[in-house]
């Protein structure tokens, strides 16, 4: 009898333990929300999980889906968002080729997914190229000359020639000079003769009471209430598992801090990817083919990342990073493109790494008026041009890289500051490595 009591009291103790012990496992378990379905082109206006459910087909749209706020996931599902690009405001391969910093994009611009909390004001069609009044203005991609000279101006029959396009400007080394000996430690001393010095007020020019340079220094405005308050940029925004087609610019980031673009793709449109002024973005395992111009243009932007991403087949270019700070590449493929497969322009502390760059019709690697850039790990073959040209730049390093089988294979111009370090270099039709 005592036995079945001191046994039931035990099982009641244990009873009462697994309960008090797994009540508040059970309680904390969070539920996941539901995403938030989309069937038709919209603002995202709210922090959250949004899945795409439907294929969007013949959309006239400016912006299909316009991300206007922070803390948001769009999930294609793999769907579709086609739109009627006529094939306007696409610089010819000539231009691109020649001046490619001298064109604009059209402006407001025309893309399937825009990040962007500011609304821009929509043309009549989705490719006009002049804006209306207050609609955004189109960012600069393109302002000065690019020096990339066909291979027939580097050299000749004879051997190397100078190439015919002058130098306009060269912020990242601009006193290199071309003396015998400045190849390993040129003088980045500014010449005291050229540097005007600091010029100091008249006082005799200035009346007693008032500070130098006040009359001409137009007094503080007050901002006009009537203007809309600059909008907070986005952070946090990710754009997944989405196919794009049929459109100015596929995915277009204005801006915005930690945006992710990631298993997405861009064919058949003008551009692929655009990022612009962003922070700490990052591309991950997309592909941007057959399209017009570039398949990603890095623009103006910081700590961008781009990881396995495949750009080939375009017309213009595989990848454009232009006047943009700490560019890391790794694991791309940038192959098959007419004009270039990566260019890096007026930039800082970009690196390519483990990058396939082959049989693109002209050159593979350009590097432009850049400072700090690194090509390693690299296979650069069968390029039309040359593999890896490097121009009016400092501190580029090319090494362990493969570069075999292009035009030329590595031509370096105006540029001592770089460095050959451990690459293969064979193969190539008219020469190797060519300096000057």
């Amino acid at each position: 009898m005592h036995r079945r009591i001191r046994y039931a009291v035990i099982a009641v103790t244990l009873v009462l333990v697994a309960s008090v012990t797994a009540g508040p496992f059970a309680t904390i378990q969070p539920v996941a929300a539901e995403p938030t379905p989309i069937d038709a082109c919209t603002t995202i206006t709210e922090p959250g999980r949004y899945v795409l459910t439907e294929n969007l087909r013949d959309v006239t749209d400016a912006t299909c889906i316009r991300i206007a706020a922070s803390d948001v996931v769009l999930d294609g599902d793999g769907k579709r968002i086609e739109g009627t690009w006529d094939g306007d405001n696409v610089p010819s391969a000539s231009n691109f080729r020649d001046d490619r910093r001298s064109l604009e994009l059209a402006a407001p611009v025309s893309a399937a997914v825009t990040v962007d909390p500011t609304p821009q004001v929509p043309n009549e069609t989705p490719n006009q190229s002049t804006p209306n009044d207050g609609a955004q203005s189109p960012p600069a991609m393109f302002t000065a000359t690019s020096l990339n000279a066909p291979t027939d101006e580097i050299l000749g029959a004879d051997g190397p020639l100078t190439p015919t396009r002058p130098v306009e400007r060269s912020p990242a080394s601009a006193n290199e000079t071309d003396a015998p000996g400045n190849d390993t430690s040129p003088d980045d001393t500014p010449d005291n003769d050229t540097t005007p010095p600091s010029e100091t007020p008249d006082n005799d020019t200035v009346p007693p009471g008032q500070t130098p340079g006040n009359d001409t220094a137009p007094p503080a405005e007050s901002p006009d209430n009537d203007t809309a308050p600059e909008q907070p940029a986005l952070t946090n925004v990710t754009v997944t598992d989405l196919r794009v087609t049929g459109w100015y610019v596929g995915v277009y980031v204005d801006g915005a801090d930690a945006t992710t673009v990631r298993d997405v793709e861009v064919r058949d449109s003008g551009f692929g990817i655009l990022l612009w002024n962003a922070t700490n973005a990052s591309v991950v395992t997309s592909e941007l083919t057959r399209n017009d111009g570039v398949g990603v243009v890095v623009l103006g932007a910081t700590d961008t990342s781009l990881f396995g991403v495949t750009s080939e087949r375009n017309e213009l270019g595989g990848l454009l990073v232009d006047g943009s700070e700490g560019t890391s590449v790794r694991e791309g493929d940038f192959s098959n493109n007419v004009v270039v497969g990566a260019a890096v322009d007026f930039s800082n502390g970009t690196s390519l790494t483990e990058t396939v760059v082959e049989r693109n019709d002209e050159t593979g690697i350009s590097v432009l008026s850049a400072s700090n850039t690194t090509v390693r790990d690299a296979l650069v073959t069968s390029n039309g041009g040359t593999g890896v040209d490097v121009r009016t730049s400092s501190q580029t390093l090319v090494t362990g890289s493969t570069v075999r089988r292009n035009d030329v294979g590595i031509a370096v111009f105006r540029s001592p500051t770089t460095r050959l370090n451990r690459n293969i270099v064979s193969d190539n039709d008219r020469i190797n490595i060519f300096i000057r």
